[in-house]
């Protein structure tokens, strides 16, 4: 179950690495489920996806998508939200249906349903065939916080100090929430693929953990060390 690693020279290349892995999957199933990560290091990613896309050189047509996380509150009108993130870079360039994207309402009053919601659509639409991730300062996977269980499906979760304060820079006026909503470690490893990105000296606590090989709790990224079809792509 070793990790496939592919140490880069740049951010471009990283990028470049990340969406070769994408369109490889879209091309052998055109209907592929994708989950697909927020944060800075997608950035580049997305947009040569996008680019990919519309030079008619991929179909992006019959993905199905479903969310990573949310912050909870915040909803597709708030510009640090991770659903107005993906619109923006991704599903409305691209033109994807609504239909196709299953993404959680974190501004619903019953957060509980919304967990029920995205819980059964992944029982009965998947396992997850793609899954992009990216990693947090503190080791977190989407919003998988140090000492998750490894049995969590989509949960609603208590955000690390960490996480606030890094994510203040996704907002105007520094406010954040302090709660999320996230897929669970337990869903991510059912991924057929997961392609962890990592980008940058702030990230290099978390990689030398997830380096060694073996799970550490406090590191949820190391979790990915039991996946048997991890491609992590490097530029720290």
């Amino acid at each position: 179950m070793a990790v496939n690693y592919i140490e880069t020279k740049s951010y471009d290349e990283l990028s470049d690495r990340a969406v070769e892995k994408i369109i490889e999957q879209v091309q052998k199933k055109p209907d592929s489920l994708l989950c697909l990560a927020g944060g800075d290091t997608p950035i580049g990613t997305y947009e040569r996806l996008v680019e990919t896309a519309k030079s008619r050189k991929l179909d992006l047509s019959q993905c199905r998508f479903v969310g990573l996380d949310e912050w909870v509150g915040l909803g597709e009108e708030s510009q640090g939200s991770c659903i107005s993130y993906l619109n923006r870079l991704l599903f409305h360039p691209l033109d994807i249906q609504k239909e196709k994207i299953v993404f959680f309402d974190a501004k619903a009053k019953d957060l509980t349903s919304e967990l029920t919601r995205v819980n059964e659509f992944i029982r009965s639409s998947g396992p997850i065939d793609l899954s992009l991730l990216g990693v947090g300062v503190n080791g977190h996977v989407g919003f998988n916080e140090p000492n998750a269980s490894l049995e969590n499906e989509a949960h609603i979760v208590e955000l690390d100090d960490t996480t606030q304060e890094v994510g203040k820079k996704y907002f105007k006026g520094g406010s954040t929430t302090t709660q999320g909503i996230t897929l669970g470690l337990k869903q991510l490893l059912d991924s057929k693929t997961v392609i962890l990105i990592a980008n940058g000296p702030s990230k290099s606590d978390a990689i030398e953990a997830f380096n060694k090989g073996e799970y550490n709790p406090a590191k949820p990224v190391t979790v990915l060390n039991n996946h048997p079809n991890t491609f992590a792509i490097l530029n720290i």
